[in-house]
């Protein structure tokens, strides 16, 4: 099964609902309303181009990385425009939500707004089914202090977790997650969480920011794969580990 999988949406101004080839004049019609493959600052496409635009994002569909939406106006039940969940990752549950354009009718209305929250609330709650799934819960903390760490913070912080993981933006020697890691070792945990730092370890490399970010494995698939690492196993996963 895709994921996220197909699904429409509802909500008490839009509806948002999975893209088909018959949704073909609609979607001309959006791109008519304000001619909005003029802008100069997005690529819209125009409306003899509507149709390549919808087999592309149909393609994508079928290669796993986007799941295509258009927009539909639920007081003038029409459509207003298309969006989409793209660069889909589904082994890491990843998505974005982009490659959106509206009516200029629709433009500066709730009808963006709505569509948004019913997308997200769709993926937060594709997220919370992992989470049962696999018993992992993941917490995001930015580090207040530059260069200390509150050790009482640090503990409220910390709280029940079994793993952290330190992410510097540069060296990771020296770093802030030296600190963290000394700040743990002060605390004297009966049960400390595992420490794992993260950052650049050699000299930068030059490239595009992807380029880089995935030469130093500190890009959205490298960093999750850090994360899994970091978990502590269990009794029987190390067992099943040793016999492998």
């Amino acid at each position: 099964m895709s994921w996220p999988a197909p699904v429409t949406l509802r909500g008490a101004i839009v509806t948002v609902e999975p893209l088909r080839a018959d949704h073909h004049d609609g979607l001309v019609d959006v791109v008519r309303d304000g001619e909005l493959w003029n802008l100069w600052y997005t690529k819209i496409p125009a409306p003899d181009g509507v149709r390549a635009d919808i087999e592309r994002r149909l393609g994508l569909q079928a290669k796993g990385s986007m799941l295509p939406f258009v927009i539909i106006d639920n007081a003038r039940e029409r459509i207003v425009g298309a969006t989409s969940y793209m660069n889909i990752d589904a082994d890491n549950r990843r998505v974005e939500i982009g490659s959106t354009w509206y009516a200029a009718s629709a433009q500066r209305t709730a009808i963006n707004t709505e569509c948004k929250r019913l997308m997200l609330a769709n993926a937060f709650e594709a997220a919370r089914q992992l989470e049962e799934e696999s018993g992992v819960t993941v917490r995001l903390i930015n580090l207040p202090w530059l260069n200390r760490i509150d050790a009482s913070w640090l503990s409220e912080a910390l709280g029940t977790c079994r793993a952290v993981v330190t992410l510097d933006n540069h060296y990771v020697h020296g770093g802030q997650g030296e600190m963290i890691g000394a700040a743990l070792a002060e605390l004297g945990l009966a049960a400390s969480p595992r420490l794992t730092r993260v950052g650049v370890t050699e000299l930068p490399e030059c490239g595009t920011n992807d380029e880089v970010l995935a030469y130093h494995r500190l890009d959205i698939t490298s960093l999750v794969q850090a994360f899994r690492g970091a978990l502590p196993q269990t009794s029987v996963e190390r067992r099943a580990t040793q016999l492998t």
